[in-house]
């Protein structure tokens, strides 16, 4: 579904640095939490004590950092790379999920140092190899297509649920006029799957993250995000 994405010709792979784009012009911004172990970014909407500092996302553990590399980048593409990227950048090309939507997902359940990009080209910059790569393999599993219809019954397997309320949150991301009623649908879909035992402890985790971040940025609702946020210790 997805694929590495490796080309033959020279790219500055610095361009993130100056870029002063981080999002749509035409999009509010949604702020995410501040991932657990990971500095949190200035501003972030939730209060500091609804970010449980023993939450660890589940993931794969990352070969150490190459010295002199600094950072990670995460590059989440809709269109071809021009050239083969240095060990410390991973591409991404997503198949059905924009860039930009799934970077938003990405970017609230693993807090990078950086965000930012474009509509079919966004980035997330990380100082942990470790959670870089955790987050490159959940934004894998992210890259599903919005689903517009609230009238769309969710699918009964537990991978293609956890996939139809991702691709909730995607449309609700881009509704300027997105109602409590259609907010709390997600949640309540989201905690479904993050107690559901037929589903995969990341896919869980994702979700309670998910709905914690919908909670605390979409509700304004502390004291769920804070349940959601804890639920998400148990599932690390």
């Amino acid at each position: 579904m997805v694929a590495l994405l490796i080309g033959c010709e020279d790219i500055d792979w610095t361009w993130w640095q100056g870029t002063g784009q981080r999002r749509p012009p035409s999009q509010r911004r949604v702020v995410g939490r501040a991932a657990p172990f990971t500095a949190a970014r200035t501003g972030p909407s939730v209060p500091a004590d609804l970010n449980p500092s023993s939450t660890r996302p589940p993931g794969p553990e990352a070969a150490p950092q190459e010295a002199g590399s600094g950072f990670f980048q995460l590059l989440l593409l809709n269109e071809p790379a021009s050239a083969a990227a240095p060990s410390n950048i991973r591409q991404i090309n997503l198949r059905q999920g924009r860039a930009w939507e799934v970077g938003q997902l990405v970017e609230a359940l693993y807090a990078p140092a950086g965000p930012g990009g474009s509509e079919q080209r966004y980035f997330l910059v990380y100082e942990s190899p470790q959670v870089w790569s955790a987050a490159a393999d959940m934004a894998v599993q992210l890259d599903v297509p919005a689903v517009a219809a609230e009238s769309v019954a969710p699918p009964a397997g537990p991978g293609a649920a956890f996939e139809h309320a991702v691709g909730r949150f995607y449309s609700l991301l881009r509704s300027a006029a997105r109602t409590p009623e259609q907010t709390g649908e997600l949640v309540d879909s989201l905690n479904r799957l993050s107690v559901s035992r037929a589903l995969d402890e990341p896919s869980r985790w994702a979700a309670a993250m998910t709905a914690g971040h919908v909670c605390a940025n979409w509700r304004n609702d502390s004291e769920a995000a804070r349940r959601f946020y804890l639920l998400a210790t148990q599932r690390a």
